[in-house]
């Protein structure tokens, strides 16, 4: 590819060129942010942690060997997540135990960890922000959709100039190649015989200045040339005549001479002239952004406040409701939705709001996923009991013993379906939470697809649970 500045050649060698971690073929090539977030020699996604506008499922979701984002998502027989590259490791490793602290779980086989589709696809499906919006970038979307925005559509994000190393945004780097001092060209004289290596701008210059006089002999070579092939073109030519013959010739190396002088001072007067108009042309855009944004804070601050308020008043109405007798009833509307949502991948499963065994009891949840889960995938409901990071856990007791009880109620007063067990001391669930969530444990066949209709409602489904808090002593 030859790209043309002011009827200079600029070098391209059509070589992949690394810029940082971004691969791209050329300068334009269609995989120019393919590798974004998967970085040499990474097993996960890595990529900055503030693209996600829920903070605390990214930190879910991170893997506890490689710590970035996982990918691939398996489920060793201790239940933590993993990398499915990570877990390859581990089993190639003299220790061949799981990473997490406390957990000496072991993984001698890859064939012994369950592919967790489902963590995959609510991966894929977490909304992101790009991450160039502090440049000015809008776009927001789930990250399965990320790379492809970095790859077609964003114009904010920052390139390195692989001649200055200066970043600049895409949408100016053309612009810049038509600037860059460091970027290699061609002489223009290239093409009538000059066999110069290209060089940088800044000593391209200094080459036309120099060379004033060979390229003059080339331009004069090349009249000589054209003449003797075109003898038309020679006003009044006498081949008697040769006193007039030298005289002309002299004439045309007098002008290839000026020409090739005026031709060297004038690139250098044009560059300086461009680069002028372009700082001007910045300036004013510049300028013209500040303002709209400062009609926007302007316009936008009342509003925001009254926003951030509303956010506020609804967060401590939803901390009022909050149950703390270690009983919840989730009421679960527009149900039919929800299912088609989880047929189509879209959401997998969805959590109730937290309860509480006490004030400052035990934290608790629920997880349903509509289409099932593990033995209960694509024919029953499967409904999890899930224990959530309280402020009050270093005074707990742990693990985790007390019965829970797990109940599906039925709209009409009619059976309710019921499920009841004691918590596995020794299962990872039931220990005190070291992230925000522990692995949810339940009824992967809580109740099968064909009997679940008759306990829908207007569209809404209602699940209760209760945990026996009578041995949970008060603090």
């Amino acid at each position: 590819m030859i790209v043309c500045a002011d009827d200079v050649d600029i070098v391209d060698n059509n070589e992949s060129v690394m810029l940082g971690q971004v691969t791209r073929s050329g300068y334009y090539g269609e995989d120019l942010y393919a590798s974004i977030y998967q970085k040499k020699n990474m097993p996960g996604h890595s990529v900055p942690s503030d693209i996600f506008e829920d903070g605390p499922l990214f930190r879910k979701y991170t893997c506890p060997k490689c710590n970035l984002l996982l990918k691939d998502a398996v489920q060793p027989p201790c239940g933590h997540w993993m990398c499915k590259s990570c877990v390859i490791d581990i089993s190639k490793s003299s220790k061949r135990c799981c990473t997490v602290e406390g957990c000496d779980s072991s993984i001698a086989d890859v064939e012994e960890c369950y592919p967790d589709r489902f963590v995959r696809r609510d991966i894929l499906g977490l909304s992101v922000r790009c991450e160039f919006k502090t440049t000015g970038c809008q776009w927001s979307d789930t990250f399965g959709n990320y790379s492809d925005h970095l790859l077609k559509q964003c114009l904010y994000a920052l390139e390195t100039c692989p001649w200055c190393l200066c970043s600049i945004s895409l949408f100016a780097f053309s612009g810049h190649l038509q600037q860059c001092d460091m970027l290699p060209i061609k002489c223009p004289y290239h093409k009538i015989g000059c066999a110069a290596e290209p060089v940088t701008k800044s000593k391209m210059k200094e080459h036309l200045v120099e060379d004033a006089l060979p390229h003059a002999q080339m331009l004069m070579d090349g009249t000589m040339r054209d003449s003797k092939s075109h003898p038309e073109r020679i006003k009044d030519a006498d081949d008697a005549d040769a006193a007039d013959a030298d005289s002309a010739a002299a004439a045309a190396a007098d002008q290839a001479t000026a020409t090739a002088t005026a031709t060297a001072t004038a690139t250098a007067r044009d560059r300086d002239r461009d680069r002028d108009k372009d700082e001007d042309k910045v300036i004013a855009d510049l300028e013209k952004r500040v303002q709209l944004l400062e009609n926007q804070m302007s316009t936008c601050s009342n509003t925001s406040m009254k926003e951030e308020i509303n956010r506020l008043s609804t967060n401590i109405a939803v901390i009022n409701r909050q149950p703390y007798d270690g009983t919840t009833l989730w009421v679960i509307p527009d149900f039919n939705q929800r299912k088609e949502n989880a047929k189509t991948g879209i959401i997998n499963s969805i959590y109730s709001g937290p309860f509480y065994t006490g004030v400052n009891g035990y934290a608790m949840c629920l997880r349903i996923y509509i289409m099932g889960d593990g033995v209960g995938l694509g024919s029953h409901l499967s409904l999890f009991f899930v224990l959530m990071r309280g402020h009050c856990d270093d005074l707990l007791k742990w693990p985790f013993t007390h019965k829970v009880k797990l109940m599906l109620l039925h709209p009409k007063g009619r059976k309710d379906v019921v499920d009841c067990f004691l918590p596995n001391p020794s299962s990872s669930s039931f220990l005190k939470p070291k992230s925000d969530m522990n692995i949810a444990s339940g009824c992967p066949r809580f109740i099968s697809h064909s009997r679940l209709e008759e306990y829908i409602a207007d569209d809404t489904l209602y699940v209760k649970c209760m945990v026996d808090t009578s041995t949970i002593p008060k603090l």
